[in-house]
């Protein structure tokens, strides 16, 4: 019996014995694909679990600015009627620390003046405001507050 090398021979084996026939696993041959086929296979594969990752990678990103998001808002209770988190300024000074006057991170036209502008700037590529309200909107609501989100 020639099977692909998708199929496994314990498969063949049992369904076999349920059909009445008594078979060994020398009865069974498993062909084996070319490199060119194992490489189509394998990158349509690599392709599919890349496009879950990259998912999976978008959704924690948001997460993550959404936490610190809600943390910064938790630190300014009380001193506002309404809570105003301006993530790039708030988190910069929140989580980093300013470089010395006149140090800078890359001399291009986005040079970093803080240590957390490079990680913010990563945990906002390709993540929408849609991202973040789903990750904010629980917090809004059980603490009573209106969500506006804009994503720059």
């Amino acid at each position: 019996i020639q099977i692909p090398i998708t199929v496994s021979k314990e498969a063949v084996l049992r369904e076999g014995l349920a059909l009445g026939l008594t078979l060994t696993l020398d009865d069974i041959e498993q062909t084996v694909p070319s490199l060119a086929q194992l490489d189509v296979l394998s990158s349509s594969i690599i392709r599919s679990e890349l496009d879950k990752v990259a998912q999976a990678e978008k959704k924690y990103k948001a997460a993550l600015v959404a936490e610190l998001v809600k943390r910064k808002a938790l630190q300014r209770f009380g001193h506002h009627a309404t809570i105003t988190v301006d993530v790039h300024p708030d988190l910069t000074r929140m989580e980093g620390r300013e470089l010395p006057q006149g140090v800078r991170w890359n001399d291009g036209p986005n040079a970093y003046a803080n240590t957390f502008q490079p990680t913010l700037r990563y945990l906002l590529i390709g993540v929408t405001s849609d991202d973040f309200k789903e990750n904010l909107l629980p917090f809004a609501e059980h603490h009573g507050y209106d969500l506006e989100v804009e994503v720059k």
